[in-house]
């Protein structure tokens, strides 16, 4: 009897070895059928994520950094012969036509120097009045970026026919001519657009595209100013750098638009489904498109070609 009842013993601890084995192996194999499912559900949860951007409202904005010349409208008054002048008015000081400005002093003899047009009255001349004057870009070429500024002592002697001083029209708007290096993919200019002008890295304000042009390797662009830049009354060759906008709409990528037909659209996710949203091209750089057609918070799938309807 005790032989059998040991016998009977080993068979139920096996039995009970066993069952706790596969209670085990199952715990186990449920666990990794749980962490695969998670790590799956993750994966996919990202990838979705990842294919998907939110359209967001602005513009593609374009820099680029070169030199400027500012233009005026200036009157140079020169001297007419050998002498000093005596100022009565500040550097900078607003003038009427008529107005008693100073006297030219030469050979002992002093006269009386008068305004010949309003405007600002400075003594800040370097030579390159006459050759700027009522310039055009189709006369711009690569001269007039290297003209050499001249400088001149005001309180020194003045010799026959040079600039003593100047009055510079502040009615009308300051204009420059702007000089870039060639891009390799040149912006798309149009008269009339509107850019953001910085001079001397100083912010100006909002400046029109009066002309343009691509000569010698360069891009030559004319700008006029909303209204007349004091700051830039004693300036003339500066560093510039424009700022081109493109229309407003909604930034995305360039890859999620795809044509369908005779039209141009993009997949947007719409709660579990896809829909196909028509849309219009206003610009396109650096792998971003500006397009209208979209609504704020639309999800728009960047990857179109893996889409399954």
């Amino acid at each position: 009897m005790s032989d059998r009842r040991e016998r009977k013993e080993r068979v139920r601890t096996r039995k009970t070895v066993l069952k706790l084995a596969v209670v085990v192996t199952l715990i186990i194999l449920a666990g990794s059928l749980v962490y695969l499912t998670g790590r799956n559900l993750i994966t996919a949860y990202r990838d979705h994520q990842r294919d998907t951007v939110l359209a967001q409202y602005g513009a593609i904005e374009e820099k680029l950094q070169g030199q400027g010349l500012v233009l005026r409208n200036e009157t140079v008054f020169n001297a007419p012969a050998t002498g000093f002048f005596e100022n009565m008015v500040s550097d900078g000081g607003k003038v009427r036509i008529n107005a008693l400005l100073g006297y030219y002093i030469t050979r002992g003899e002093k006269h009386s120097l008068h305004a010949s047009s309003s405007g600002l009255f400075t003594r800040q001349i370097d030579g390159l009045e006459g050759v700027l004057q009522n310039v055009t870009l189709s006369a711009t070429g690569p001269e007039t970026f290297s003209f050499r500024i001249q400088h001149h002592d005001p309180g020194a002697e003045f010799k026959t026919g040079q600039g003593v001083y100047k009055i510079v029209d502040n009615l009308e708007p300051t204009r420059l001519i702007l000089q870039f290096p060639e891009q390799k993919t040149n912006p798309e200019f149009k008269k009339d657009q509107s850019a953001s002008l910085s001079v001397d890295g100083t912010m100006l304000s909002d400046c029109t595209v009066i002309d343009f042009k691509n000569d010698f390797h360069k891009l030559v662009v004319m700008v006029e100013t909303v209204d007349f830049r004091e700051e830039l009354l004693n300036k003339r060759q500066v560093n510039a750098e424009l700022t081109l906008k493109s229309p407003s709409g909604y930034l995305i990528p360039e890859k999620s638009v795809i044509n369908r037909g005779q039209e141009k659209g993009i997949y947007c996710v719409d709660g579990e489904e896809i829909i196909f949203i028509a849309v219009q091209v206003l610009a396109v750089k650096n792998g971003m498109a500006v397009v209208e057609g979209l609504e704020p918070n639309d999800m728009v799938i960047i990857k179109p070609d893996k889409v399954k309807l």
